[in-house]
């Protein structure tokens, strides 16, 4: 649940930032994108996107690679999500995520996080939905 929404100036850049129910603050991938654009209108964003099977599920892992105006790589970002989760939009959010994990790489935010709050509230959702006691079991052999 999204909540007091405000601006914080992070290292000279100004974000959005998004508080959950917990008082975990988070910074929207939006947000990131947007302060990113601004101070580097000549730096390319670039995006591939792979949809696949892995086990039982479908997914989609993105990539997204920033170069500067001269075409200098600059730094990647990775997700991948399932359809399973996402169902129509998995390939968006992978994307998504992608760009705002490469543009927190370079330093936009990073004080807070790598995650944007989308992540962060989706991990809170299965921690409290139990996931986090699966896991543990999957890890541990189902001990």
């Amino acid at each position: 649940m999204r909540n007091n929404l405000k601006t914080k100036v992070i290292n000279g850049n100004e974000f959005i930032i998004e508080t959950d129910d917990a008082g975990n603050e988070f910074i929207p991938a939006r947000s990131r994108i947007e302060t990113y654009k601004k101070k580097n209108p000549k730096h390319s964003i670039a995006t591939t996107v792979v949809i696949g099977e892995f086990g039982d599920k479908l997914l989609a892992h993105a990539e997204a690679r920033i170069t500067d105006e001269n075409g200098k790589f600059l730094g990647n970002g990775n997700c991948s999500r399932s359809y399973q989760e996402y169902q129509e939009s998995f390939t968006a959010v992978a994307e998504t995520e992608a760009i705002q994990r490469a543009i927190a790489l370079q330093g936009y935010g990073l004080t807070i996080g790598i995650a944007s709050g989308e992540a962060m509230r989706d991990a809170s959702a299965l921690a409290s939905a139990g996931a986090t006691e699966t896991l543990k079991q999957k890890i541990n052999g189902g001990q």
